[in-house]
Parts: structure tokens; C-alpha cells; sequence
């Protein structure tokens, strides 16, 4: 049997068993083979919410049950990270100059920081 077609056995399966009152539960049986299913769909790349709505489950409960059924929630595994340094770059080009706009208009450019001070402070 294929996974398609354990999926339509589980839907109606659960259509079928779907308890009055949440608090009588869900058979186990049914809730084992649910999470057997939702853990092969996740390997595959599937989101919980994906495989809920399939099932026509909450999302939660179908992780619940993987992780209950199946000893992890699979796909959301932790898996060592390796970062490598950024490589180093070359540091910004400093203008050699000050190029500075008053808020009169006057630009000045090619003047060191004291000599543009000063030309500003006699313009005004």
C-alpha cells in the first residue's frame, strides 16, 4: 500500500472514529498509525500544518502524536552548524578630502577640516 492510500484509510478511519467529546480521546491505534504517516510525510519535507489539514487534524495534535509514537519530531531535528568567518575586505575608501555644503549653498572641496572651517566662518 502506498502512502496515498494510507492516507485516505487514515481519513476515513478518522472521520469515522472522531470522538463526541474531546476528552474521550482518540483510539490509540489509530493515533500511532497517524504519527507513523505524518513522520515519513515530514522526512519528504512537509509542514506540520500541511499534514494536519490532510489529516483533517490540528497541527499540534499531529505533532503531538510523532512525538509521543515516534520518540522525535522529525524534521525539526537539531543538526550541528559550522560557521566560517566572513572573508576579510578591503576597508572603505576615505575621501583625502572634505568635501563640505553650508546650509547657504557654499561648497568647498579639496580643503583640509581647519581651512574649510575657517572659510565657512568668514562667509557666514
Amino acid at each position: 500500500m502506498d502512502m496515498e492510500e494510507e492516507l485516505d484509510i487514515l481519513r476515513e478511519q478518522l472521520r469515522r472514529e472522531r470522538p463526541e467529546q474531546w476528552q474521550q480521546g482518540w483510539p490509540e491505534g489509530l493515533r500511532r498509525r497517524v504519527a507513523h504517516l505524518a513522520a515519513q510525510r515530514r522526512t519528504r519535507g512537509e509542514t506540520w500544518q500541511s499534514i494536519g489539514q490532510c489529516l483533517g487534524l490540528c497541527r499540534s495534535t499531529v505533532r503531538t502524536w510523532v512525538l509521543t509514537f515516534e520518540g522525535e519530531a522529525t524534521g525539526t531535528e537539531l543538526v550541528p552548524v559550522v560557521v566560517n568567518p566572513a572573508p576579510r575586505s578591503r576597508p572603505a575608501r576615505v575621501p583625502s578630502h572634505v568635501v563640505l555644503v553650508s546650509p547657504r549653498g557654499y561648497r568647498l572641496e579639496g580643503l583640509d577640516l581647519n581651512v574649510a572651517v575657517d572659510v565657512l566662518e568668514r562667509l557666514g
